[in-house]
């Protein structure tokens, strides 16, 4: 299992520190493979987290790169089986897959590839490299520029062809993205949500795992949410039903939800994946993503999937897409704080 003090590496000449200082152009300057490769590792971290965690850590040896679980940077509180950490690391899994094929890497990826090792995540070989893609820029910046909606949707109507877009997306093995298509269902959905958050929010160990987390002092370390919880949207607007498409039918959000036919670490790290994928297609059309993957196993919400769902399946995520108000974005630990040396397994 990895805990505790990691041990940091370097790029190229100079020390790489803040993701989000990441430009297409810094990838034009290195030579050397292994370079190439820790530097997408630094849109991986853009990743999202519950709670902005970055549960995750890096192996880069010669041409391969791991990702490895940090449980250290558990929620035992509404994460106790490590679900939501392992989506999360499948979801950064996926968004280092877009930034390989972006630029031109020809790669195996493998989930859970040493049964001895369950913490490690995935692991990609490359064999090749060719030239990147017409339009890898836009791919890179994609990912680079994904933001949560951690401060609400603003009420502008989604355009059909980027509606469309979304819901057209491509399923992995397994795993499946569905939206909701009638209001109905889809505002009984969002208002159970909303409840199960109230009821949870009476937990006091709840609200302590939570100002963990979100707290100003957060912006030292690098993680979390760094500003009051005040400061940021409850629940309840984040979630409330879209009255828009209710009432017209026009929608100014979209809901969706990713499910799996298991219900096992390979499933969650697949679920993942795939909502990596919803994620940069969202952002390349401008929107932004609210996630939440606890408030769905609040009981009785899975009764409210049956719209979308058959009874074999097993919801993993719940995402909602639209335009977004503008927030700060959360910050990313330095690159070096979660690079391991060669060998290295805690």
């Amino acid at each position: 299992m990895i805990r505790g003090n990691h041990i940091g590496t370097t790029f190229g000449s100079s020390e790489f520190s803040d993701p989000r200082d990441l430009r297409p152009s810094n990838f034009l300057e290195l030579s050397s493979i292994p370079d190439k490769l820790k530097q997408l590792i630094g849109y991986a971290v853009l990743a999202p987290s519950a709670h902005n965690t970055q549960p995750w850590l890096f192996r880069v040896v010669d041409k391969t790169i791991d990702i490895i679980a940090d449980r250290s940077r558990a929620l035992p509180v509404v994460d106790a089986e490590d679900k939501g950490l392992l989506i999360s690391c499948g979801t950064c899994a996926g968004i280092l897959t877009q930034a390989l094929e972006a630029t031109g890497f020809v790669f195996k990826r493998t989930f859970l590839p040493d049964p001895s090792f369950p913490d490690l995540i995935a692991r990609f070989r490359i064999t090749a490299e060719k030239e990147p893609k017409e339009n890898w820029i836009n791919d890179l910046n994609s990912i680079r520029l994904r933001r949560s909606a951690r401060a609400g949707f603003i009420t502008q109507p989604l355009p059909l062809a980027v509606a469309e877009k979304l819901i057209n997306q491509r399923d992995e093995s397994g795993v499946r993205l569905a939206f909701w298509q009638d209001a109905q269902s889809e505002s009984a959905v969002l208002s159970s949500v909303v409840h199960a958050d109230r009821e949870l929010s009476s937990d006091k160990h709840y609200r302590r795992e939570n100002a963990s987390w979100i707290n100003p002092i957060r912006a030292r370390t690098h993680d979390g949410i760094p500003t009051d919880s005040t400061q940021i949207a409850p629940t309840e607007e984040i979630w409330s039903p879209d009255l828009s498409f209710a009432s017209s039918g026009d929608r100014t959000t979209l809901l969706g939800a990713i499910f799996t036919e298991g219900d096992r670490p390979l499933d969650w790290i697949k679920a993942g994946s795939l909502l990596a994928d919803s994620l940069i297609q969202a952002s390349k059309q401008g929107l932004s993503a609210a996630i939440t993957t606890h408030l769905i196993a609040f009981p009785g919400m899975k009764n409210q999937f049956r719209a979308v769902s058959s009874p074999k399946e097993h919801i993993q995520v719940l995402i909602r897409v639209g335009f977004a108000k503008r927030c700060p974005l959360t910050p990313r630990r330095p690159i070096h704080d979660v690079m391991l040396q060669p060998g290295y397994a805690g």
